[in-house]
């Protein structure tokens, strides 16, 4: 007989929530400890802030306030970070810079973390299907490919800008 008990599901889901949580607190201690960030209001810092929170939210799975609780902040800066993603990725290479870098790390790191999922559930015995926990990886997925049609239309919407400003430099 099957047990089908909610409780059970929702541990799984705690288990990846707070695994994926753990992974980005220990990869924001080691970009504060190599870029030597402080926490003050200076630009440098917060374009690693910025960085940080946008690409967590973009490559993982967990909510705005878990990422912001990563870096001892609420999620309103979460917010604020992706309101002003945008122009920052296009109007500022250093932010673009430093985002693709902590986004590139962040997806190493879930790349691992699924991994390691699909090869627990493959040793499992009796087959998971339908909970929380395939759905959370779909979701995952999703995110992923919506994170990369959404970071290519940024980079053709920065090559657009850049042969615009090109173009007028070359009628002067």
């Amino acid at each position: 007989m099957v047990e089908n008990n909610p409780q059970k599901k929702d541990v799984s889901r705690l288990e990846m929530i707070l695994d994926q949580q753990k992974m980005l607190q220990d990869l924001w201690k080691e970009i504060v400890i190599e870029n030597k960030i402080e926490n003050n209001r200076k630009r440098s810092n917060i374009l690693w802030r910025f960085s940080f929170l946008v690409a967590a939210t973009e490559a993982t799975t967990i909510s705005q306030v878990q990422i912001g609780s990563v870096m001892n902040r609420d999620h309103c800066t979460v917010i604020h970070a992706r309101k002003q993603h945008e122009q920052n990725f296009i109007y500022d290479l250093k932010y673009k810079q430093i985002y693709l870098m902590i986004l590139g790390e962040i997806q190493k790191l879930m790349d691992i973390y699924q991994d390691q999922i699909v090869e627990v559930i493959k040793k499992r015995k009796i087959p998971v299907t339908g909970d929380q926990t395939m759905n959370a990886m779909l979701d995952m997925y999703e995110r992923k490919i919506t994170l990369l049609k959404r970071n290519h239309q940024l980079q053709v919407d920065d090559y657009k800008f850049k042969y615009t400003r090109l173009e007028k430099e070359k009628k002067r």
